[in-house]
């Protein structure tokens, strides 16, 4: 069963052009509300869209949360666009990787397009060991955790400079030793991280189905067919278009806006 959270957070609004939509007069927490409001009271899978609606209002105000992305999503869901909500859960848990209501239902969501899809292309939707690893927690989490142990390994070794000899100078010795390990491991997961950040991009398909083009223009042959929430490896980008990866080697051309950029 679908959970649907609502969010405890303060939203800051960031500056910026005046929106046009319904919402442009509202504050954030209005649009939030309204979201809540139309999914609560949804009937209809466009009922559903309208709270969607309120909840991307709030991205475009460059507002990111973890708990936003996954309403958004639950919202995708109930309005049927599988793509839209794959692309979402994935979004919070790119924030929060430990959000376990998120991952939950990304397999939801992935069950049911694999029983509306028999798609017989692999995702990249299982990662490699080593990915598994380095994105266990967020970006900004392990920045502040690698430099915890930075701060504390310099601060014992000032300490132990200052300390000749004894029982306590040994257990000085034997926590620098400690947490030079940790340093030297959260270290080396954050280089891990931010290689995985900046070489690899990817992301998902969105529409139901999309043709993949040899060339990037819609004249040219479709090779082959992808489904909605199929997570692709971002090769390059020629203006509205995207080369796209898969995991068998296959290439091919989309177009930009059917793909939903992590």
């Amino acid at each position: 069963m679908l959970q649907f959270w609502i969010l405890s957070l303060i939203i800051n609004i960031s500056a910026g052009k005046p929106d046009i939509d319904d919402y442009a007069s509202k504050s954030a927490g209005d649009v939030f509300k309204d979201g809540v409001k139309h999914y609560v009271q949804a009937k209809t899978p466009a009922d559903y869209a309208q709270s969607a609606n309120a909840f991307e209002h709030l991205i475009s105000r460059n507002i990111r949360h973890e708990d936003l992305y996954f309403n958004l999503a639950n919202s995708y869901y109930k309005a049927g666009l599988y793509g839209h909500a794959v692309f979402n859960y994935e979004r919070a848990l790119k924030i929060y990787p430990g959000h376990k209501d998120a991952a939950y239902n990304l397999k939801l969501a992935r069950q049911v397009i694999q029983s509306r899809f028999k798609d017989n292309i692999i995702s990249f939707a299982g990662s490699s060991l080593w990915i598994k690893i380095v994105t266990m927690m967020s970006y900004s989490t392990m920045k502040v955790i690698f430099a915890v142990f930075w701060v504390l390994l310099f601060t014992i070794l000032s300490l132990l400079y200052f300390r000749e000899s004894g029982l306590l100078r040994i257990s000085m010795i034997t926590a620098t030793v400690i947490i030079g390990v940790c340093v030297f491991i959260s270290g080396l997961m954050l280089s891990g991280r931010w290689y995985y950040e900046t070489s690899r991009r990817f992301g998902i398909v969105l529409p139901d189905e999309i043709s993949v083009h040899e060339a990037p223009q819609k004249s040219s042959n479709a090779a082959f067919k992808i489904h909605a929430g199929l997570k692709i490896r971002i090769s390059s980008e020629d203006e509205a278009w995207i080369k796209i990866t898969l995991p068998n080697g296959m290439e091919g051309w989309v177009e930009k806006s059917t793909i939903g950029i992590l």
